[in-house]
């Protein structure tokens, strides 16, 4: 699968209203830079989302660089 496949970024609202408050980045295979992109776009999110949850949106730009980070090409 790819990170295309398993992208829950925007899903963020529905996962923290369902309990879950704590995600796992999967990077041990993957470069730093990837581990580390990831993970502060989704911090990035996760506060947004505790600060103002009704305007909570993930910007095009910052999903297109979530997926540009997955690119394996």
């Amino acid at each position: 699968m790819s990170l295309k496949d398993l992208c829950t970024i925007d899903m963020i609202p529905e996962l923290v209203e369902a309990g879950i408050d704590s995600f796992k980045i999967e990077g041990r295979m993957k470069q730093l830079e990837y581990a580390a992109g990831v993970t502060g776009i989704y911090r990035k999110y996760m506060d947004l989302y505790e600060q103002e949850p009704r305007s909570f949106d993930v910007s095009r730009e910052d999903y297109r660089r979530l997926l540009d980070l997955g690119n394996r090409s």
